[in-house]
């Protein structure tokens, strides 16, 4: 799993010193017909790491063109769809860190290997947003702590 995360590291560091060819029309293009084909064959906890990689690669051009699309769309705008995207940004690493208790909680309650890929793939799409917000919740709580905060977040009020 490591080399996993060293792998997406090292893309989005080729996508953001490229910016032009992530946003490029072409690459959005063929990162959908990349991910379309691939994810009708992916499972859940069973396909092997490689093939995590090839559907989560263009999964993630295909979220950063949509998030350029609405910063472009309603960056000017007080929306509450930006507002939150700007939140989730700026508090990832409490998303990072404590989204793996709630999903871990829920794959013990819920065998997501039954489901069929594509309608997995929706669900998680429309479950996602809420968790991450949670995450955030939960982080805040827990930054009140000084210590946590520092410790888990690397928050230091400089005192």
């Amino acid at each position: 799993m490591p080399l996993e995360y060293a792998i997406m590291f090292y893309v989005g560091y080729l996508l953001k010193r490229n910016e032009t060819l992530c946003f490029n029309a072409y690459t959005f293009v063929i990162a959908c017909l990349i991910f379309i084909l691939s994810i009708p064959y992916y499972e859940f906890s069973v396909s092997p790491n490689w093939y995590r990689l090839i559907t989560s690669i263009p999964a993630t051009i295909i979220l950063i063109n949509i998030s350029n699309f609405i910063v472009k769309m309603w960056g000017d705008n007080a929306c509450n769809v930006y507002r939150s995207l700007i939140s989730l940004g700026q508090n990832s690493i409490m998303v990072y860190l404590l989204h793996f208790l709630i999903v871990g909680f829920t794959l013990q309650v819920i065998d997501v290997s039954i489901i069929p890929s594509l309608p997995l793939f929706l669900a998680l799409v429309f479950v996602s947003f809420p968790i991450a917000h949670i995450c955030v919740i939960v982080g805040r709580v827990v930054s009140e702590n000084k210590l946590l905060a520092r410790f888990l977040f690397g928050k230091y009020d400089g005192k």
